[in-house]
């Protein structure tokens, strides 16, 4: 520490060292108190939920390990998809994010969950109402599991959407980089709110974790649009029946729609690849792989596969 302020000092004065040096204290300072009220939080999380919330998020104990030793496939929105056949699927276990219902639809396919998590979802817009009753009428046609942020749970234009009990709902407190690493096993509990995962993806393969699956296979995971903002944001369900965010650049339409700049946007996206490294970590402890099956993905973090690689189409008995 001597060293290091005679180092600044020669730099910078006294005044700048001792300006630089506090603002480095106060920066490593504020770091240990969110450490320390993350551990708080983590320890009193269900204490923060309401009887309400509490009985609601206890119904997703059912799904514990509902998955366990087999395999599943979460599908998130990317357009690498488009290029690939995805009824090889069928029979599969699937999680599906946001609108790639549609894209089950058009497969003739079936999921296991269906889940979102933007809160825009829910604003009173004719195209989020729609969507809201095409992703019911989805699961209810699938007889797949719908997930979607608590916040609906209050909102019985909503919850009155679902059959009584049909819903299931994930709330957060805190974020997932926030969580100390080798205490992030104890966050996995969808009975209880969870670290915020930033996605629906990232939330979809905790669930998939959640639900015991032995390996998790992601496709649609490209985020390709972080090298292209002057394009329009591709979805491997095609055009978006919702909004006309697809039909307007990359940069525009995270502009519009949450008020980033496109460092906003890099910044916000690097989180998202250390979200998806914890993933991963939180994986390997449990036993579990997860695989990316996106041809054009940047996300680095899990281990590369192909679609066509796997042996599609036998039983799980047989796995």
């Amino acid at each position: 520490m001597r060293y290091r302020f005679t180092e600044v000092f020669a730099e910078s004065g006294l005044r700048g060292a001792v300006r630089r040096l506090s603002a480095r204290w106060l920066a490593a300072a504020a770091r240990h108190l969110n450490r320390r009220s993350q551990r708080i939080l983590s320890r009193n999380r269900l204490g923060l939920a309401s009887a309400v919330l509490r009985a609601r998020l206890a119904n997703n104990a059912v799904l514990k390990d509902a998955g366990k030793g087999r395999r599943c496939f979460v599908l998130a929105s990317g357009p690498s998809t488009l290029d690939q056949d995805l009824r090889v699927l069928k029979g599969e276990s699937i999680i599906a994010a946001n609108e790639m219902f549609l894209r089950l639809q058009k497969d003739e396919l079936a999921a296991t969950a269906l889940i979102f998590l933007d809160t825009a979802y829910l604003k009173p817009t004719p195209g989020y109402q729609k969507f809201l009753r095409d992703f019911a009428a989805a699961a209810a046609g699938m007889k797949a599991v719908p997930f979607l942020p608590v916040e609906a749970e209050a909102m019985p234009a909503v919850s009155g959407l679902f059959l009584d009990g049909a819903a299931h709902y994930i709330a957060y407190v805190g974020q997932l980089l926030d969580c100390e690493s080798d205490g992030v096993q104890q966050w996995l509990d969808f009975t209880a709110p969870l670290p915020g995962l930033y996605t629906s993806t990232h939330a979809a393969i905790a669930l998939a974790l959640y639900m015991g699956f032995a390996e998790i296979h992601i496709l649609g995971l490209d985020m390709d649009y972080l090298a292209n903002p002057a394009n329009p944001i591709g979805h491997g369900y095609g055009a978006n029946p919702y909004n006309e965010y697809d039909r307007i650049s990359a940069g525009a339409a995270f502009r519009r729609s949450v008020g980033w700049s496109y460092a906003d946007l890099l910044a916000r996206s690097a989180e998202e690849l250390r979200a998806f490294d914890r993933l991963l970590a939180l994986a390997q402890q449990r036993g579990q792989r997860i695989f990316n099956l996106s041809p054009t993905s940047i996300v680095e973090s899990f281990e590369r596969r192909t679609l066509e690689s796997l042996d599609l189409g036998r039983s799980d008995a047989a796995r």
